[in-house]
């Protein structure tokens, strides 16, 4: 079993927001949510910005609602996070807790043992 540190948890989050715009379902034709949108969103009347095909305007629209979905799945996120590191205090306190009954359990042993011995020194010394 590997352990989830709070930095995976904080790289799934953003992994996850940035895949948005990958997202595709049957009514968009083939096309993923970032096309969609841009889609959407362009405007004729302006030219094309840069290397991506899209408008200003398409560009700006795809980034609002982008921007809209990450801050209303914020607040799980932000959640997510809490947990994580919840679990992380958890768990080191897991560990600690281990630690100390296992020193426990071999102290009770060593007591045993010693007990053991008495009773078997008694048992000698009676039969002398």
């Amino acid at each position: 079993m590997t352990s989830t540190t709070q930095a995976d948890v904080a790289r799934l989050i953003e992994r996850t927001f940035d895949r948005v715009g990958s997202i595709e379902t049957a009514v968009m034709d083939g096309d993923n949510l970032a096309v969609f949108l841009c889609s959407h969103f362009d405007d004729p009347d302006q030219d094309e910005e840069g290397d991506c095909g899209w408008t200003p305007a398409a560009i700006a629209g795809y980034e609002e609602v982008i921007g809209a979905i990450r801050d209303h799945f914020r607040p799980l996120s932000d959640t997510l996070a809490a947990l994580s590191a919840r679990l992380a205090e958890v768990g080191a306190e897991n560990v600690r807790l281990q630690k100390e009954n296992g020193i426990r359990q071999r102290r009770i042993e060593r007591l045993e043992k010693l007990h053991r011995d008495i009773i078997a020194y008694q048992a000698g010394k009676a039969e002398q």
